[in-house]
């Protein structure tokens, strides 16, 4: 069984074992990066060194991270006050014409037509579509 070469794989390879702290903690602790410690802890491990952690550590460890519940998103409007041409993108959604008006350098932005779109999934309103598709037989 080998054993760590330096003080400082000596330090990843305590640390590593308690299983208390993440690579990217131990990193931070270190002054390594997150990916100098798993490499160091990979070369360690080809070497033969006993790289494992402490299973129980690590079970309590996932049980103190819960998932965060998602926050819902209010609108600040109400899009059916937009006249067609002038919709915030916030409000569009599946069934509305994302038809841009405007210029993005402009300070009021780029807004969207917002009209009803021909069928779910398509991107544009009647009208626009045949602006932004033209069949072959268009062509002249």
């Amino acid at each position: 069984m080998s054993e760590p070469k330096n003080a400082i794989e000596q330090a990843t390879l305590d640390l590593w074992r308690k299983g208390v702290m993440t690579a990217d903690e131990i990193g931070l602790e270190l002054g390594k990066s997150k990916n100098a410690i798993v490499g160091m802890v990979n070369r360690m491990r080809q070497r033969g060194v006993d790289v494992s952690r402490d299973e129980v550590v690590m079970a309590k460890r996932k049980l103190f991270h819960p998932v965060p519940k998602p926050i819902p998103v209010q609108l600040d409007d109400d899009p059916k006050g937009y006249e067609k041409g002038h919709l915030p993108v916030r409000h569009l959604n599946s069934r509305t014409c994302r038809w841009p008006y405007g210029d993005t350098r402009a300070e009021s932005g780029v807004t969207y037509c917002g009209d009803v779109t021909m069928e779910v999934g398509r991107s544009y309103c009647r009208e626009h579509h045949t602006k932004a598709y033209y069949s072959p037989s268009r062509r002249s």
